[in-house]
């Protein structure tokens, strides 16, 4: 005598009792109802996770393309290639490299801006903290046009006002200029800077000088650079992983395939 077990969905039941009569010499120990129970998703990275991070890594690879080096791998190859892997790990472990990076080169690019818009003020020999307004004065950064600083200087000595105007700098086509003038004469004062389309010019904030600040961010971006190359060397470390995490998206692949035809089936 041999004992078997056949499952079977309740719309197949009375298909399959009929067969099994027409067999004959079947005897029936048991039948009964046995629910599906499908496995509980393990908390691990899931499949739009992995492929962020296979997509990250094929964009280090010299090679690129899907199947660049995606091996053809049967299930029982692919178990033994995850031996021992700690998808978790890699997989965190990319996420750092990957923020840190994005993190540097945002970083990276403020400190680059910062700096060009203190260039054309390198020589301003007074600290950017007190560019700013007093009880009694008013000093500000601007620029104008350089055919209008004849104008501006002979609009200035004729209505004879406390207007303080330096020239920092001349550079295609415009001057950039350090004004300082009392703040009791601001009525009399902006509408001559008006006349002469003067533009205030709000620089970032820094310590120091301009070119100081501008030297403090050149050492700032020397250190992220070599932290990038760094990362970048760290996230190269991590390209033979690629395969392993393309071997487990196939894996997690396959799986969802075989647990979505079984819902189909048993719904």
């Amino acid at each position: 005598i041999k004992h078997i077990d056949i499952f079977f969905t309740k719309d197949q039941k009375e298909r399959i009792l009929y067969l099994l009569q027409q067999l004959g010499a079947i005897q029936f120990i048991q039948m009964k109802e046995t629910p599906i129970s499908l496995p509980k998703e393990e908390s691990t990275p899931d499949l739009g996770e992995i492929q962020e991070a296979i997509d990250y890594l094929e964009s280090l690879s010299v090679k690129k393309g899907f199947f660049s080096d995606k091996p053809l791998l049967n299930e029982s190859q692919i178990e033994v290639l995850l031996r021992e892997f700690d998808l978790k790990l890699i997989i965190q472990h990319l996420t750092n490299v990957r923020e840190r990076m994005q993190f540097v080169q945002t970083e990276s690019e403020r400190l680059y801006n910062t700096k060009n818009q203190l260039l054309p003020w390198r020589d301003l020999a007074l600290p950017l903290k007190e560019i700013t307004t007093t009880e009694y004065v008013e000093i500000m950064l601007g620029i104008i046009l350089q055919k209008q600083l004849i104008g501006l200087e002979e609009e200035r000595k004729k209505n004879k006002s406390h207007l303080y105007v330096e020239i920092v700098n001349q550079k295609d086509n415009l001057a950039y200029l350090l004004i300082v003038y009392l703040k009791k004469e601001t009525q009399i004062i902006q509408p001559i800077l008006k006349k002469y389309s003067f533009n205030p010019v709000i620089l970032p904030q820094a310590k120091g000088t301009p070119q100081e600040a501008i030297l403090e961010n050149e050492a700032k971006i020397a250190k992220l650079n070599a932290e990038k190359q760094e990362l970048w060397r760290e996230a190269k470390r991590l390209l033979p992983e690629k395969i392993k995490l393309m071997a487990f998206a196939d894996k997690l692949s396959n799986e969802k395939m075989r647990k979505d035809i079984s819902l189909s089936i048993f719904q």
